[in-house]
């Protein structure tokens, strides 16, 4: 049988025009970590029409293939890492009343382009290198050396849940340096575009 291409679209499902080979089952019923047994009883076909598409040795009516396909995507999605799996649990944070010198020391020495700034337990700004290159040429670096965190910091990172899914994150990284996680207004990690690829 030749590979055959099959174009599955659903109204209100997880897959809008995706494009796949029969062929294709196999290997992503194995990336998922799926046996052939389960694969078949949660799209509601036999075992052995399984081990024939991924053979190449059948040609099933197009419902069971996009029941199949839609198992396999409903668990792709499932299995997808999420901000509590990627995120860096060695947050740094600097105070409103830090030093900027001193946080740009920190920058320096931990390699990171960006800090947290925290009054108490809450999370009030974010400083990073932009930020201090704005406060240069606005101040200069006479007044730079005197200046705290508070004067140049920029607004706060976005906070995520640790289930959030990283593909949500990297829109957000699209426009924000980093993302802090929390969970009841405790900060738990922090992730960077570093940190999602």
């Amino acid at each position: 049988m030749e590979r055959e291409e099959v174009t599955v679209k659903y109204q209100n499902g997880a897959l809008k025009n995706m494009e796949f080979e029969l062929q294709d089952i196999k290997k992503l019923r194995a990336v998922l970590g799926m046996r052939q047994s389960e694969l078949a009883r949660l799209a509601g076909v036999s075992q052995s029409l399984i081990a024939k598409i991924e053979s190449g040795k059948a040609d099933p009516a197009f419902s069971k293939v996009k029941r199949v396909m839609e198992v396999l995507e409903n668990a792709k999605n499932t299995a997808e890492a999420h901000a509590g799996d990627v995120m860096n649990r060695n947050v740094i944070f600097v105070s409103k009343k830090t030093r900027v010198l001193e946080a740009v020391k920190l920058i320096k020495e931990k390699g990171i382009s960006q800090l947290p700034v925290c009054k108490g337990k809450a999370i009030v700004g974010a400083v990073c290198e932009e930020n201090v290159l704005e406060g240069l040429q606005k101040f200069g670096h006479e007044k730079m050396e005197r200046l705290c965190v508070g004067e140049i910091m920029g607004e706060p990172f976005l906070c995520v849940r640790e289930d959030t899914p990283c593909k949500t994150i990297a829109q957000m990284l699209k426009r924000e340096k980093a993302v802090l996680v929390s969970k009841n207004g405790k900060t738990l990690g922090i992730i960077t575009k570093v940190d999602l690829l």
